[in-house]
């Protein structure tokens, strides 16, 4: 072989090698491209079921609102008390399940009760997460479904008991405040079948759970 095609042949290797190296490049590119992506979505899928706060007002005037964080302390009798509604529950079985909660006086007899929202595979999905309502004592008074904070306490009262607003998205149905008023034993557990608070409506009252939650957010059932 004389120089000129040995140097023609060695070109053509390098190329070769070039363009191997090149699609190699491409295709660990594409894939992490992938991976990148379906961890954003996962992310967000993620999100989209646990931050459910809402901030819409739907025509309802929410400006004289007191807005009230959810407290960060663990609260062990609470954690007990919330076992106590669902006793299949196992967290090897079923994933971890955060609670949020506000200590609120809701009858007017000077002894707190205590709403707490509960976000997880078990317990939530796109709809919102469960709720309960224990009275200071730690006995369950009411359990809510589709719930979405923050929760609305309205000064408004019926037999005794302040009125609690919830919104309600989802579903295909058109959103709104539901009134969830106490019928002298509990209130009502699913508000997406309750009446609807008419637009224009002013409310007094302060909103519990009102921070921002998220995946870190919450406390973790024991």
């Amino acid at each position: 072989m004389n120089m000129k095609k040995f140097k023609s042949t060695l070109l053509i290797m390098l190329c070769v090698v070039g363009l191997s190296a090149c699609a190699k490049d491409d295709v660990s590119n594409t894939e992490q491209n992938q991976v990148e992506v379906e961890q954003s979505q996962n992310e967000e899928s993620e999100n989209a079921q646990i931050n459910t706060n809402v901030n819409e007002s739907d025509g309802i005037d929410l400006s004289n609102l007191k807005y009230v964080d959810y407290e960060t302390n663990r609260d062990e009798k609470l954690e007990e008390a919330i076992h106590k509604t669902m006793p299949e529950y196992d967290k090897e079985t079923y994933g971890p399940v955060k609670y949020y909660y506000n200590k609120v006086d809701l009858n007017g007899d000077k002894k707190e009760e205590i709403f707490t929202v509960l976000y997880g595979s078990y317990v939530s999905g796109s709809g919102g997460g469960t709720g309960l309502l224990f009275d200071n004592n730690y006995n369950l008074v009411s359990k809510f479904s589709l719930v979405r904070t923050p929760i609305i306490i309205s000064d408004n009262k019926t037999n005794g008991w302040n009125d609690i607003l919830m919104y309600v998205s989802g579903g295909g149905i058109e959103s709104f405040y539901a009134q969830m008023k106490f019928d002298g034993k509990t209130y009502p557990s699913n508000p997406s079948v309750q009446s609807e608070v008419k637009p224009g409506t002013k409310i007094e009252g302060k909103a519990i759970i009102a921070n921002e939650i998220t995946p870190n957010s919450g406390i973790e059932l024991n």
